[in-house]
């Protein structure tokens, strides 16, 4: 008759920490899981920025396009034309303090965004 050999109190706790660590890699697992799909959401958030940075370069743009109009024209004050012309360099005036706001708001999101972003990664590659 064989006898199985008896656990000692050693094997018995290594035993129990390998349960242990198992269960911990299964919810890591499932929480990378979670973090790739949080991931997904992030990602999809910065394209929607990049919408709205071609939309706000579209901006400067047309009020860039619009300096050089008023710049080259050779209207005379008294033309039709010029009044139109004065009327609308007034409006984008007062549309470039709003862009410029708008401006450094995207800049120290996108700063922000990019610091967090670099800092995320070099966790995750340092981490194993």
């Amino acid at each position: 008759m064989t006898t199985r050999p008896v656990m000692t109190d050693k094997d018995q706790a290594a035993h129990h920490a390998h349960l242990a660590w198992l269960a911990d890699c299964g919810r890591w697992r499932s929480e990378h899981r979670q973090t790739l799909a949080t991931l997904a959401r992030v990602q999809a958030a910065v394209m929607e920025q990049e919408s709205a940075l071609e939309s706000h370069a579209a901006q400067i743009q047309a009020h860039e396009m619009h300096l050089q109009k008023y710049r080259l024209t050779g209207y005379e004050p008294g033309d039709a034309d010029y009044e139109l012309l004065e009327q609308e360099h007034a409006e984008l005036d007062q549309k470039h303090e709003v862009v410029e706001e708008s401006h450094e708001r995207l800049r120290k999101h996108h700063v922000s965004i990019l610091g967090e972003a670099e800092k995320l990664l070099k966790m995750c590659e340092s981490g194993m």
